[in-house]
């Protein structure tokens, strides 16, 4: 599912728990600094959860949700690799 950026910015911001209105702006770049320091993992495991709730709404999840949910948890491995274990 391709879901365009607008819904990806939503999916980021209900992740945090912060107003989900698809504008990134101080609010949504200082929880994401928090959610990160506090713990990485959690925090990409909710964004995970929540893209996967997204993609499980689709009428076509039954026929593509397991490939769906594969590359939502590829990209989970891959990006975590990208974030150090003690953020600055």
């Amino acid at each position: 599912v391709n879901s365009g950026v607008g819904e990806a910015k939503q999916l980021l911001q209900v992740s945090l728990g912060v107003r989900a209105d698809r504008q990134i702006g101080p609010i949504t770049l200082a929880a994401a600094r928090a959610a990160v320091v506090a713990n990485v993992d959690a925090f990409m495991a909710e964004l995970m959860a929540q893209r996967i709730r997204f993609d499980a709404s689709s009428p076509q999840w039954a026929q593509d949700g397991l490939g769906w949910a594969r590359r939502v948890c590829s990209l989970a491995w891959k990006s975590r690799a990208l974030i150090p274990d003690t953020p600055t």
